[in-house]
């Protein structure tokens, strides 16, 4: 099945079930569906409906149910009813816990070699994607009329590392269109903009920021948002000299520190192999509030870097 032939039955699909969906008489046929029109996958034996999984709820025994499982690609679908708003939670035994809540729990109590990847709830309308590689990441939430846009979204149903190339392509994608616009945005703001000191300086100050970004979500810093953190502590207007001080410190082994420096710039951790090296000869310049949105808002808080190509 070619894409052209994919969208056609995405789109037929989305046509066939739309204001459709029982939870209980419904969710069979329509996984099925999908995965048969869409994919091309014949569902005998490739889907689990009602996979048991004995757990403690209350601090009793018993068993509970997951609607779909795909043991191939390691998916644990938790199905509603069509229009049940997903970030509703519902009781389950004395506590109330969401869609996603309940397929977590679910998921917890599952051997190890059964675990999934990842977790999907769906409402019918809306299906909502978790990667359990990096569960604090906004979930990918799909409209079933955008199905025949977005099906390629949901290729981790039939080939987990087609949709894990692609999905690096596209963080990669939006981690260069970044890194463009804080250069722009930096660039503006040094007094001679296309010397050639400047762009030196300029290029070398990307790249440190670039490696810190990967580095607080690669965990080699000393927590999650460490470089985040750290930057939200400073005013735009003092964040040039915050950066300095950084990046003297980073060249700086731990045994050589002065301990009575700030502990924000002792907890970061010394890198060695010349990066950070001669770091009062770069030169930084002041930060606007569009140069500091884009670093802290959007590059640091809002985009995951663990997985960008190292060509970034």
């Amino acid at each position: 099945m070619n894409e052209t032939e994919q969208r056609k039955s995405a789109q037929a699909f989305a046509g066939r079930w739309k204001d459709k969906g029982n939870e209980e008489q419904h969710k069979q046929d329509y996984w099925k569906e999908l995965l048969n029109d869409v994919f091309g996958i014949n569902e005998y034996g490739y889907l689990e409906f009602e996979k048991p999984v004995p757990m403690l709820e209350d601090g009793k025994k018993t068993t509970k149910f997951i609607d779909v499982y795909i043991p191939s690609c390691k998916v644990l679908i938790e199905q509603k009813g069509i229009a049940f708003d997903l970030d509703t939670p519902e009781q389950r035994g004395k506590s109330k816990v969401t869609p996603f809540e309940q397929a977590k729990r679910y998921n917890d109590w599952l051997p190890h070699n059964e675990k999934a990847r990842w977790l999907i709830t769906s409402n019918f309308e809306t299906i909502r994607i978790y990667d359990t590689n990096n569960i604090i990441a906004k979930p990918v939430e799909i409209q079933l009329a955008e199905l025949p846009d977005r099906f390629h979204e949901l290729d981790f149903l039939v080939d987990d590392k087609i949709t894990k190339i692609r999905q690096e392509a596209k963080i990669s994608e939006d981690a260069g269109r970044l890194v463009g616009l804080l250069y722009d945005a930096l660039k503006k703001m040094y007094a001679e903009p296309d010397a050639p000191e400047t762009l030196h300086g300029l290029n070398v100050l990307m790249v440190r920021l670039v490696f810190l970004l990967y580095a607080e979500d690669a965990g080699l810093l000393q927590a999650h948002n460490a470089f985040g953190d750290f930057v939200a502590s400073y005013r735009p207007e003092n964040l040039r000299s915050g950066l300095k001080e950084l990046f003297r410190i980073l060249d700086e082994p731990t045994a050589d520190r002065d301990p009575d420096e700030p502990e924000k710039l002792l907890a970061f951790p010394y890198i060695n192999g010349g990066l950070f090296s001669n770091s009062q000869k770069i030169r930084i310049p002041q930060f606007s509030d569009e140069a500091y949105n884009i670093l802290l808002n959007k590059m640091s808080y809002d985009m995951n870097w663990k997985d960008i190509s190292p060509t970034i």
